[in-house]
């Protein structure tokens, strides 16, 4: 698969963010102000406390893989029709990857002006339509 420059900066930005995050010695805080949004200044609070949590539950379940996310790391559209789940318009979409670990789970990551906008799909019901979860302002 051919793979633009903008696609590898991408990749690498969520590589390098599932690295750190993996890392018990960088701090949530640290990955946050690092690669994350946290919307508007009112909602900073709050959001750092939500994006803490989710951060925590990340840690423990790339906890389980190999370092080198890279190659596990694929475009949005590169999945079939029917393995779209997540509801977002089609410029979302050209910025949104995957990360598959060696149990065939995905994680979904959602890019917004060279920012994680959002690792965490929130389903209503099981196999439902998704929606990101995003703190961006």
């Amino acid at each position: 698969m051919c793979k633009s420059g903008s696609d590898v900066e991408k990749v690498n930005l969520i590589a390098n963010f599932f690295k750190d995050v993996k890392t018990t010695n960088i701090t949530f805080d640290s990955v946050i102000d690092k690669y994350l949004c946290l919307g508007s200044a009112k909602d900073r609070k709050k959001n750092r406390e939500v994006l803490t949590e989710l951060l925590s539950s990340l840690r423990a379940s790339l906890n389980k893989s190999a370092d080198d996310f890279k190659n596990s790391i694929k475009p949005y559209t590169s999945l079939s029709n029917n393995e779209k789940n997540i509801n977002m318009g089609s410029d979302d979409e050209k910025n949104c990857y995957y990360y598959t670990d060696g149990k065939g789970n995905k994680i979904f990551i959602l890019i917004q002006n060279g920012r994680i906008a959002s690792f965490s799909v929130l389903r209503k019901g099981e196999g439902g339509q998704g929606v990101f979860l995003v703190f961006c302002g």
